[in-house]
């Protein structure tokens, strides 16, 4: 029932997002529900608690968690960035979302502990920060 609240409170708020933004957030935020049963729990929601605010089924293909996890680590190579791990930069990348979302940071605090932690020039973790939050569409963005 709070996710039926808390999907028509999102949709409202946000009308452009569309179904699948919505399932990440939930996923997202809720790890006992991975993306496929946050989608249903999302279009059940939104048939039953606010019909009205349900996004307009496009004929756009749905990304995945997994496309965006494969353009975020397109721009940051494209921005020069050399990866040696994949899977520890997508779950920095993630982890980072969490920071700026339920943990309350700024990207200037997210920047910083990145930096710290990866002993990292600040204006490269700045750069990861702003391209964590340009990618994601479940980041936030302050």
């Amino acid at each position: 029932m709070q996710i039926g609240h808390e999907t028509c409170t999102t949709a409202e708020k946000y009308p452009s997002m569309q179904i699948v933004d919505l399932a990440l957030t939930i996923s997202d935020k809720r790890t006992a529900y991975p993306y496929d049963k946050a989608r249903i729990i999302v279009t059940s929601a939104l048939d039953h608690y606010c019909p009205k605010a349900r996004p307009s089924a496009a004929p756009v293909v749905a990304k995945t968690a997994q496309d965006y996890d494969q353009e975020f680590m397109q721009r940051l190579v494209s921005q020069g960035w050399k990866i040696m791990n994949t899977d520890t930069t997508i779950n920095d990348a993630r982890y980072t979302c969490i920071l700026l979302g339920e943990g309350g940071r700024t990207p200037a605090q997210a920047a910083e502990m990145y930096a710290t932690q990866k002993n990292a020039p600040m204006a490269d973790a700045e750069g990861f920060v702003n391209t964590v939050m340009t990618t994601y569409p479940n980041c936030p963005a302050r």
